[in-house]
């Protein structure tokens, strides 16, 4: 029985296509999967320094740098498409709260202005303590974001 070229091709498409919709159902449930994002609640000065202390990041000073922000709107993400997958990597909820207002709390983690190097770390944190977004980066490197976690 000699096997026509047409049926070797039909073979060839109906694999492709049981081969691709098991990919395309395979990708859709990984996106619908939710995200379970840690809750760690820092409640003051006091508890971020000792946070980032546990995270291996220690502080030159206690006091850091606090400010307002608002969390920037989803569609403003291709911006900070960095800061937001490692926040994803470290499983922080950033990303659920878009378009909200947070505090900022800058700490200065190593100063050499002689090679011209400020490491920061940022803690972003909603109103309720919740620990938003984690991130330590060189000031003279913006482009260059690590995570804590």
């Amino acid at each position: 029985m000699k096997i026509k070229r047409s049926h070797i091709l039909l073979l060839f498409a109906f694999a492709g296509v049981i081969l691709g919709g098991k990919w395309l159902i395979s990708n859709v449930s990984m996106q619908n999967k939710k995200i379970e994002y840690k809750t760690i609640n820092i409640s003051d000065e006091a508890a971020a320094f000792e946070y980032l202390e546990s995270c291996g990041k220690t502080p030159v000073s206690d006091k850091p740098y606090i400010e307002e922000i608002q969390i920037p709107y989803e569609n403003n993400y291709k911006m900070y498409g960095t800061y937001l997958s490692i926040q994803k990597e470290q499983k922080l909820p950033f990303s659920e709260y878009c378009g909200q207002t947070a505090t900022r709390m800058s700490y200065v983690l190593k100063e050499d202005y002689k090679n011209n190097t400020v490491l920061v770390a940022e803690l972003i944190i909603d109103k309720s303590g919740r620990l938003l977004g984690a991130a330590w980066y060189d000031s003279a490197r913006f482009d260059r974001i690590y995570p804590i976690i």
